[in-house]
């Protein structure tokens, strides 16, 4: 006879699974609306991320957030790995500093996310 907690077990393993699904659509879904501005040195090399994901903040009046991402010195740049470690800094914040080169990208980002998420 099966006991009660092996039955949770499996239905817990169960809306994990489930929930996974749900939130791997909607990452692909902020994804597909995500805009993405790469950072580039003065060589033009690629150095960093800026990104704005739809995200609604009724209360700071916001239809979107925006994160980034830089290399450090003798780094190197990976889109897929910028694009998410901006992602997630846009989506749960970051108490590491804005580097001074990436300010300008982000206040462009800014400039250009409120044209496109309204």
């Amino acid at each position: 006879m099966s006991h009660p907690s092996d039955c949770y077990n499996s239905t817990k393993g169960g809306l994990d699974a489930l929930n996974s699904l749900n939130v791997d659509k909607i990452m692909r879904e902020l994804e597909s609306k995500m805009l993405v501005e790469y950072v580039r040195d003065e060589d033009g090399q690629m150095v960093g991320t800026v990104v704005a994901v739809p995200y609604e903040l009724p209360a700071f009046k916001t239809d979107y957030v925006v994160g980034w991402s830089a290399c450090r010195p003798n780094e190197q740049f990976n889109k897929a790995f910028g694009k998410k470690v901006a992602k997630g800094r846009a989506l749960k914040g970051s108490a590491v500093p804005v580097p001074e080169h990436i300010k300008p990208i982000i206040t462009k980002m800014h400039e250009r996310a409120d044209k496109y998420f309204k």
